[in-house]
């Protein structure tokens, strides 16, 4: 009798073991199931962002402790400069300074601007400041808000 007691309750252990398990189980695709389209949603919101006023190229100067790169910031505002005035509309730029040493994002936004020239215009900046040190690059991305 004793003997029997015991396999029941193992065997109903087993069973509320298994529930659980099979709750947690569920609970797990669902997670997963939310992280895929979580994924895939911002996936789509990348290529819309991008489409309908997303960066297309943020040039951030940065600071390791010892300042930023001012000659690589004038380098580009000498480029842009000379850059805006045949190409009105093309392209906006916002400066969003962010940090105590001077650090700058440069967010180039090219909504005006055909595919092809958007990409040489990332080319173009890349190659000017390529021997430049203290700058992050990104894009497709919001523009930091700044200070």
């Amino acid at each position: 009798m004793m003997r029997t007691f015991f396999i029941a309750m193992a065997a109903i252990g087993v069973l509320i073991a298994s529930c659980k398990s099979k709750k947690e189980m569920n609970n797990l695709k669902v997670r997963n199931d939310s992280i895929a389209s979580m994924k895939a949603s911002a996936a789509k919101d990348s290529a819309m962002f991008a489409a309908n006023g997303g960066t297309r190229l943020n040039v951030s100067f940065y600071s390791p402790g010892n300042g930023i790169n001012h000659a690589a910031v004038k380098m580009l505002d000498s480029f842009w400069d000379e850059y805006k005035s045949p190409t009105p509309g093309g392209v906006a730029l916002y400066i969003n300074y962010w940090g105590k040493e001077g650090e700058v994002d440069y967010c180039f936004i090219t909504n005006g601007l055909n595919k092809q020239h958007a990409d040489s215009l990332v080319s173009t900046i890349k190659d000017l400041l390529k021997d430049q040190d203290r700058i992050n690059y990104s894009e497709f991305t919001n523009c930091n808000k700044g200070r």
